[in-house]
């Protein structure tokens, strides 16, 4: 397991390294008292830390995928580039595209992957991961500590399949790392090269965590998106109720309400995180006791039945 320990002294470490740099280089993101609302200016490079050690602490497990490498790193730097010069909606969906094509057919994935069905499923899991797992990075230690959670459930339900643990590890090692600097008052967000860095690990990682038998045990295994899907729904539930545009930024998130609410930014944290560890644990369960098509659709109803009782409790309140 010194992939695992090396993993988290990088990104530790480049973490360091990147709140230096990041203010020479003009990345720096400043509260505004609206859409950013944190306390204080931080550096939005937390993936170059992440994505360095994920790769690095593969490869000293001996399991280093030049295909991930490839994918990855398109989005590295497409988040890099939107962080610094924001790029259009139709620029940024067809790069995530792109990449995920590259993933589909130039990694090692054990599940099927390289058919059209294989192919159009990786795409859609890399574009839907990406654009929820940015959204969810707007607090400290947030999108994070969630990812870090969904990692080790990664690991979790590998080891469930009897299939390699390793991966999981070394993922939320790394997000571990990147939490050193990103917990409340944070001097580091992921930013968009983060964001998308860690959408495509997760996405990765669902395929590995599967046998190659079909993509039902891929989906099923998706469902560890869990608190990243549940509020990129409410979010654009809320903003077709309000008549607003689904794809321009506003309150509607649920920590965005739970802090309205009062919840200190910790707390909003940690809810996620142990929200995410009850999915997860879901994901284990129904994939154990029941055969993929049932465990997706129960997992299908859960999904629904979180949304709804966050309906209900007001979070998809037209605003």
């Amino acid at each position: 397991m010194g992939g695992v320990a090396l993993a988290l002294l990088l990104s530790a470490f480049i973490g360091a390294a990147m709140i230096r740099l990041g203010p020479v280089l003009g990345f720096v993101d400043r509260p505004d008292g609206h859409l950013k609302s944190h306390d204080q200016p931080a550096v939005p490079l937390g993936g170059i830390g992440i994505f360095i050690a994920v790769h690095a602490g593969m490869a000293l497990e001996g399991e280093f995928d030049p295909g991930l490498l490839i994918a990855s790193g398109i989005l590295l730097i497409l988040g890099l580039v939107d962080d610094r010069y924001p790029l259009s909606s139709v620029l940024r969906l067809v790069i995530e595209a792109g990449a995920g094509v590259v993933l589909a057919l130039g990694a090692d994935l054990p599940s099927e992957s390289g058919g059209v069905v294989g192919v159009g499923l990786v795409v859609l899991l890399v574009v839907v991961a990406v654009n929820a797992v940015n959204l969810l990075d707007g607090l400290d230690a947030l999108a994070g500590s969630s990812a870090m959670v969904a990692a080790l459930g990664l690991s979790l339900l590998a080891a469930s399949r009897d299939l390699g643990i390793v991966y999981g590890l070394v993922l939320a090692a790394g997000l571990a790392g990147f939490l050193v600097w990103n917990w409340p008052r944070a001097r580091m967000f992921l930013g968009d090269n983060g964001a998308y860095s860690v959408a495509i690990f997760l996405v990765y990682g669902f395929f590995i965590a599967s046998p190659p038998a079909s993509e039902l045990p891929v989906l099923v295994a998706s469902g560890l998106l869990g608190v990243f899907a549940v509020d990129l729904a409410v979010t654009l539930i809320r903003r077709r109720l309000s008549g607003r545009p689904l794809f321009e930024g506003d309150r509607s998130h649920v920590y965005d309400q739970l802090r309205d609410r009062g919840m200190p930014v910790a707390q909003v944290a940690l809810t996620f995180a142990g929200g995410e560890a009850v999915i997860a644990g879901l994901v284990v369960i129904v994939d154990v006791l029941a055969p993929p098509l049932l465990a997706l659709a129960l997992l299908a109803v859960a999904f629904a039945g979180v949304v709804f009782a966050l309906g209900r409790a007001g979070f998809l309140s037209r605003a």
